[in-house]
């Protein structure tokens, strides 16, 4: 897939790598994938191609057919199955987070990009400090 070559997506690759081996080496190797958007696609071809792993579950309401894709509603729980969060979208992090955890115990979630979030928002933060900040300089000049 082409898309493995861009920047953004080699980004995020590397972070959903580096916490797929993590939870590998602590011994869980059956991962369910939610949502399965953009990030999530990626997510699987890393789990399948570069890991070799083939996942339990692709959870998705708005994209469910009950034959490869599920509603959260719809899988059961197993406590050896790891729950990928494969969400980047601040529009949607909360909720995304909240329905998993309503089927699902946390132990087994593994917010993939929960730290990427918090970092593009503390960089938000600054972003907006910054502006102000020369904002107030320009009143100056």
């Amino acid at each position: 897939m082409d898309f493995m070559n861009q920047d953004y997506w080699k980004t995020y690759g590397d972070i959903a790598k580096a916490e797929i081996r993590k939870q590998l080496e602590l011994g869980r190797k059956r991962f369910a994938i939610y949502p399965y958007g953009q990030v999530g696609v990626l997510v699987k071809y890393i789990l399948n191609n570069y890991f070799e792993i083939h996942e339990e579950y692709i959870i998705d309401n708005g994209q469910a057919d009950s034959k490869n894709i599920f509603r959260i509603q719809d899988i059961q729980y197993e406590k050896d199955i790891y729950f990928l969060i494969c969400s980047v979208n601040s529009g949607s992090y909360v909720q995304v987070r909240r329905n998993i955890l309503e089927k699902i115990p946390s132990e087994n979630i593994i917010d993939l990009f929960g730290n990427v979030y918090e970092y593009e928002r503390i960089n938000e933060k600054k972003v907006h400090e910054v502006l102000a900040f020369l904002e107030e300089f320009s009143k100056y000049e």
